[in-house]
């Protein structure tokens, strides 16, 4: 026999509402710092400037089959103009009742963020998107999972199955 599910159902009922907002609220946040993320990794600023890159042999260019500076995060992309920084944009946008958020290069703002992701014959592509979701996985499931805690008074199961043994 399964006890304490009378709990969890009467919580979602109690808190419906409030923990719908709150899923909100986390994902909204979670979207938020993605894009920050985002943003940082595609405008780095570090001594691999425009001269240095020159200087040696520029470690992006295809010629070399891989990139040859940032090996832990080939992805990151140094800061030139700022024009891909400034173009990463969050939309939020809801489908039949769900909210969605879309992360992306306005390519109105950076005709060229396509191919710094995809690469061109001569430069090897760094997927910043990709690359920064997947350093930010943790980070992000943690903040989603805050949703329940920013709600009410909710008992937890193990507490609850506990208290009807006492």
């Amino acid at each position: 026999m399964v006890e304490g599910t009378y709990i969890v159902i009467e919580n979602l009922n109690k808190f419906g509402n409030d923990f719908r907002k709150q899923v909100e609220i986390n994902f909204r946040k979670a979207a938020e710092v993605l894009k920050e993320k985002i943003k940082k990794n595609a405008s780095v600023v570090d001594v691999h400037t425009r001269v240095w890159l020159a200087k040696n042999n520029f470690p992006y260019a295809a010629r070399h089959g891989s990139i040859q500076i940032h090996k832990d995060k080939p992805y990151i992309v140094h800061h030139l103009t700022g024009s891909l920084e400034e173009s990463i944009t969050l939309v939020e946008s809801i489908k039949e009742s769900e909210l969605f958020w879309y992360i992306f290069p306005d390519e109105s703002k950076a005709p060229h963020a396509k191919y710094v992701i995809i690469g061109t014959k001569t430069l090897i592509g760094r997927n910043f998107l990709g690359g920064t979701l997947a350093e930010s996985h943790d980070l992000i499931f943690d903040i989603i999972r805050g949703t329940a805690k920013g709600v009410g008074n909710i008992k937890p199961l193990k507490q609850v199955i506990l208290e009807r043994k006492l």
